[in-house]
């Protein structure tokens, strides 16, 4: 039987989890807090790690697995999984064949609107994006010492149920912000769990993927779209020097590029069930569907 621990079970570890757990895995875990995780009802074991202390029962936890997949993000001080459990991989991982690490497509930097793949030199122009690629290092480093192949899955901007444009319509937050030649790619998060699935199933480990939808749009065209799914009217659109944004928001807009997700689709096999947004959107605003539609 596979067995995989996942550090990290929020919105894209669960789907993921439960991907594989309806698959026959035994799928185990960890949150920041028990009592506000939302897959006590899945049959996922689920441990307590808050990345200041090590997990508690690690060490045996992962001498049964067979997979890892880490989705927490660095901090100024590293990887906080690395930090903690170090010692404890080297000693115990011993029936461990692969390691996933989420990572984001921030590392590519700013490309100004132009195509990058897996090739792409990183050029990171965030903290954020420097601390994701000093992790990818670190991870590569670990399963250097463990003899086991590392998949770094970088993902664009992630979307599904209960976080998307449609929730923040209804909520009267979503705002239409026009920046010229600014786009960016999405991902639906259960394409982010086929995506591992297939990698996950393939004979060549020890990749990198871009995990991204086939049509980079800008964020403005996107919230016009989901208005238009709503019947509802879209809100005023409001160019980006006028437009009030926290420094996060900010920082995002100063980066555009198009990110080619061909490696998944002809290495892995990948069928996107959402290759656009507007599948994604559509499917999300079905009223079956959803709860997401106002």
């Amino acid at each position: 039987m596979k067995s995989l621990i996942c550090f990290g079970l929020g919105y894209s570890g669960m789907a993921v989890a439960r991907r594989l757990s309806s698959k026959g895995w035994q799928v185990s875990g960890t949150t920041r807090d028990l009592a506000t995780w939302e897959g006590g009802k899945t049959g996922i074991l689920c441990a307590t790690f808050t990345g200041t202390s090590p997990m508690h029962g690690f060490a045996e936890r992962i001498s049964s697995a067979t997979h890892l997949l880490t989705t927490i993000a660095p901090g100024p001080d590293g990887d906080p999984v690395l930090n903690h459990h170090r010692e404890a991989l080297l000693g115990h991982a011993g029936r461990l064949e692969r390691i996933a690490y989420l990572s984001t497509t921030a590392v590519y930097g700013d490309h100004g609107g132009g195509w990058i793949d897996e090739t792409t030199l990183l050029a990171p122009g965030t903290a954020r994006a420097r601390q994701r690629v000093a992790a990818e290092d670190a991870w590569r480093e670990m399963a250097g010492n463990l003899g086991v192949p590392l998949d770094i899955f970088r993902l664009s901007g992630i979307y599904g149920p209960g976080r998307n444009q449609l929730v923040a319509l209804g909520a009267g937050t979503a705002k239409r912000i026009n920046k010229p030649g600014h786009v960016f790619n999405r991902i639906h998060v259960e394409d982010i769990a086929t995506t591992l699935a297939a990698a996950f199933a393939t004979a060549a480990p020890g990749a990198v993927y871009n995990v991204a939808d086939n049509e980079p749009a800008p964020p403005q065209e996107v919230v016009g779209f989901a208005a238009e799914v709503l019947g509802m009217p879209p809100p005023p659109e409001i160019a980006f020097a006028d437009a009030e944004m926290s420094p996060m928001a900010r920082e995002f807009y100063s980066e555009s590029k198009r990110v080619s997700n061909r490696a998944i689709i002809d290495h892995l096999g990948v069928k996107l069930a959402y290759p656009t947004y507007r599948e994604g959107l559509t499917a999300l605003a079905a009223p079956l569907g959803t709860k997401d539609k106002p």
